[in-house]
C-alpha cells in the first residue's frame, strides 16, 4: 500500500503531499515585556493588547506558555489567507502543545475557513526548556489544560499528558 494511501488515505497519485511549517505568531511575553502577567492582573487579567485568556488554576502558568497577542493573531490569520491565496488549503494540522501555536493553527484553518480540521497535538514539536525553567512544574497537557483548549478544534484523543518536573 502505497504510503499516503496508509498515512492519510489518499492515493499518490491523486495530489502532491507538501509540509508547510509555520512559527507562531506575536506572542504576548516578547511584544509586552517580562512583567506583562503582572500587569495583566492588575488590570483583572485583561490587555488591550491579548485576546480573552481562558482561566488557568494559577494565572502565572502564562508566563511558561505565553499566548499570541492581537497582532499575532492577525499575522496567522494572514498566513492562512496566503496560503489559500496560493492554492494551498491545509487538509491535515500538527501543532506543539504550546497554546500560542495551538492559537496559531487555529487562526490558520479559521482563516481558510476549515475550522472542521482537526489540530493534532504534537508533543515533538516543543523546545521542552523553557518548561522547565525555574524547575517549575506547569500543566502541560494535564487535564486542566483541555479546558484552556476550549473552542478550538484539537484532536482530545491526542493530548498526551507530559509529567515535567
Amino acid at each position: 500500500m502505497p504510503i499516503l494511501k496508509r498515512l492519510f488515505g489518499i492515493d499518490s497519485n491523486e495530489d502532491n503531499l507538501r509540509i508547510i511549517i509555520a512559527r507562531h505568531g506575536e506572542r504576548a511575553d516578547l511584544a509586552l515585556g517580562p512583567k506583562w502577567t503582572i500587569q495583566m492582573k492588575r488590570r483583572g487579567g485583561y490587555d488591550s493588547r491579548v485576546s480573552y485568556l481562558t482561566p488557568r488554576d494559577d494565572f502565572d502558568e502564562w508566563n511558561y506558555d505565553p499566548p499570541l497577542t492581537v497582532i499575532g493573531e492577525r499575522q496567522s490569520m494572514s498566513i492562512g489567507r496566503k496560503l489559500l491565496e496560493l492554492g494551498y488549503p491545509i487538509d491535515y494540522c500538527y501543532s506543539s502543545p504550546a497554546y500560542r501555536s495551538i492559537q496559531t493553527a487555529n487562526k490558520i484553518l479559521e482563516s481558510q475557513g476549515r475550522k472542521a480540521i482537526p489540530i493534532n497535538i504534537e508533543p515533538g514539536m516543543i523546545k521542552i526548556i523553557f518548561i522547565l525553567h525555574k524547575n517549575r512544574k506547569t500543566s502541560f497537557f494535564f487535564k486542566a489544560y483541555s479546558n484552556v483548549l476550549r473552542g478550538m478544534p484539537v484532536h482530545h484523543y491526542h493530548l498526551y499528558h507530559l509529567n515535567i518536573y
